[in-house]
C-alpha cells in the first residue's frame, strides 16, 4: 500500500487558493453580485449560466471538500 504523503493545514489552505485563482479565472468578465442592478435582465443562456457558475457557493464549497478529505485520510494514515 502506497502512502500518501501528510499535508500541513497550510498546504492545504494554499492549494485552495489555487483551485480557487483557476476557476474563477474564465469568469473575469461576471460582475459580482453587488453590481447587479434591479429591474429585468436581457441575457443570453451562455451569460446565464456564467453568472450562475461565478456566484454559485455550492460550487465554491466543493473544492474546499476535497482538500479536507485528504487531510482527514493523512491524519488516519498516520495514526495507523
Amino acid at each position: 500500500m502506497s502512502k500518501i504523503p501528510a499535508e500541513s493545514p497550510e498546504e492545504v489552505r494554499e492549494r485552495i487558493r489555487e483551485e480557487e485563482n483557476t476557476s474563477t479565472k474564465g469568469a473575469a468578465d461576471v460582475p459580482p453580485l453587488l453590481e447587479i442592478r434591479k429591474g429585468p435582465v436581457s441575457l443570453t443562456l451562455e451569460q446565464a449560466r456564467e453568472h450562475a457558475l461565478a456566484n454559485n457557493l455550492g460550487l465554491r464549497s466543493s473544492l474546499i471538500t476535497p482538500a479536507m478529505a485528504r487531510q482527514k485520510v493523512n491524519l488516519e494514515q498516520a495514526r495507523f
